[in-house]
């Protein structure tokens, strides 16, 4: 084995993606959906970055990061977490002057995500997800859950989401 593969490990798994805190935008969604494990409280939380007119910024504006809870921070993913939190695809397909429609593909679901973006009554912007789940077409996507059995090892997923009546839908993902 080369010398060079240890190195080259240890620096993929010490380097983080994005150092330090998360930086946020004036009309950034800090979060549109997240996934939580079974393995410990934190979460990755997927936000977008959004212009004044409420459009995503570019077709990488969906980005995950870390929240921890103990001790309460938030930071970016590391190049080793962006394979299973990262996308295989994402781009924007839509602009107005009200708002914007991103289109996101994770690495660890295989579906398409449409994420819509648009100014709240509050003058804020807003972010909602939506994708296929558990059947139902355009269901609102919250969450992800991952139920792990080792560090490396998933046995199941519950995909949560609303449907347009506000009812929860869970669709259960064996792996």
């Amino acid at each position: 084995m080369s010398k060079r593969i240890p190195f080259i490990l240890t620096f993929l798994f010490a380097l983080p993606a994005f150092a330090g805190d998360v930086p946020f935008g004036p009309n950034d969604v800090k979060s549109v959906f997240y996934i939580a494990r079974s393995v410990d409280p934190n979460q990755v939380v997927y936000g977008i970055r959004l212009d004044s007119h409420c459009n995503p910024t570019g077709d990488d504006s969906l980005f995950p990061y870390w929240n921890e809870m103990r001790p309460a921070r938030t930071h970016g993913i590391s190049m080793v977490e962006w394979i299973p939190f990262g996308f295989a695809e994402q781009r924007v397909v839509h602009r107005t002057t009200t708002g914007g429609t991103q289109i996101a593909r994770l690495k660890q679901l295989d579906r398409l995500i449409t994420i819509t973006t648009k100014r709240a009554d509050d003058g804020r912007c807003s972010a909602r997800a939506y994708a296929r789940i558990g059947g139902v077409d355009h269901a609102e996507l919250t969450s992800v859950f991952a139920q792990q059995s080792g560090p490396m090892t998933v046995d199941w997923v519950d995909i949560h989401a609303k449907d347009g009546s506000g009812n929860e839908i869970v669709e259960r993902i064996r792996r």
